[in-house]
């Protein structure tokens, strides 16, 4: 994946995971040679073709990203030598680098700023944004700055996620009062989610709301074998993991236990799965998990059967008229708990 030749040399580079790590290899026509070794990832899933993760800034330079714990770090790599010398930028995520004219091109982001495309000078640390995704700008008193946690999960296991604490300038929560917590569990079955500015997350945790984004086992950004702990598991390793990300953070005292949620309506079935585990667990894990089963993927979600008995949809509070019938049949609307 990501092949390219270094300008001047008959070697052809690319980015493999025969270590347990996407790593930087090259291959000279007579052998393979690892150009980098680190546990980290210097490629990542190849969902739609022409992405890279590097760009040649000279016959013996490297302009790279690489992905360590859930964030994405710019890089020079020495070519002959295999040194690796990180970048600092203003990004926690960055994709599709390519150098032009000394400058690195670039789709970057951070918790403070939406995704951009932009150019960025790694010796002076200048930005030149050419177009943003956003323009909507906020006050950074309303802006829930990510925790990059990692927690216990089932058999013996660690998992990751990021978790939003609830922030607003305005507001302060009543003495005692912990806050509702909302499990995000991103598109499967790999992929991985990010620390990017995400407006709707700041509506949440504006109002008063705790998300935690879980990267479950499955998820990239974590070594071949992190990724591979899915097989055979979709629709249960993930549910774990999203409720040990849960009671982690009860336990911590971050949230309050009695109310997590999980929002959509496709993934309703985790939110049971949540609620049945977190308030009170005389049933024991494996009678969750018998109760809920995995099931066929769809719409890049397992399909699980649940038990508990299905919970209406809450109509709406507010007109939609541009909005399609199935629009609102699959949108989540809600009143303001700051109201």
């Amino acid at each position: 994946m990501g092949a390219g030749r270094r300008p001047g040399e008959a070697a052809l580079y690319f980015i493999a995971d025969r270590s347990g790590w996407w790593n930087p290899y090259r291959w000279t026509g007579d052998a393979v040679e690892q150009v980098a070794a680190r546990a980290a990832e210097f490629g990542a899933p190849q969902w739609v073709f022409g992405t890279r993760t590097y760009s040649f800034e000279s016959a013996q330079s490297i302009i790279c990203t690489y992905e360590e714990g859930g964030v994405t770090h710019l890089a020079r790599l020495d070519a002959g030598t295999g040194a690796l010398d990180p970048i600092p930028m203003p990004y926690t995520t960055f994709g599709d680098p390519q150098v032009v004219g000394g400058r690195v091109l670039g789709f970057g982001a951070s918790p403070t700023t939406p995704l951009e495309l932009a150019l960025f000078d790694p010796a002076t640390g200048a930005v030149e944004t050419i177009r943003r995704s956003g323009a909507v700008a906020l006050d950074p008193g309303y802006i829930a700055m990510p925790e990059a946690i990692t927690f216990p999960t089932e058999n013996g296991l660690t998992a990751h996620a990021f978790y939003y604490p609830p922030t607003n300038k305005d507001f302060t929560a009543p003495a005692g009062e912990k806050p509702p917590l909302i499990v995000v569990s991103h598109g499967g079955p790999t992929g991985a989610t990010d620390c990017a500015f995400s407006l709707a997350y700041q509506y949440w945790t504006s109002r008063g709301f705790a998300i935690v984004d879980v990267n479950y086992g499955g998820s990239t950004g974590y070594g071949r074998a992190y990724c591979e702990r899915l097989k055979g598991q979709w629709g249960v390793l993930d549910v774990d993991d999203c409720i040990s990300a849960a009671r982690y953070l009860v336990a911590r005292g971050d949230v309050d236990g009695n109310r997590p949620h999980h929002p959509g309506r496709e993934r309703r079935r985790l939110y049971h799965a949540v609620r049945a585990d977190l308030p009170r667990r005389v049933q024991g894990r494996r009678e969750l998990l018998r109760r809920v089963g995995p099931g066929r993927a769809r719409g890049g979600h397992a399909q699980v059967r649940v038990a508990l008995p299905r919970q209406p949809d809450r109509p709406p509070t507010r007109s939609a008229p541009t909005c399609t019938a199935r629009a609102r049949r699959s949108t989540m609307w809600t009143a303001s708990p700051a109201r």
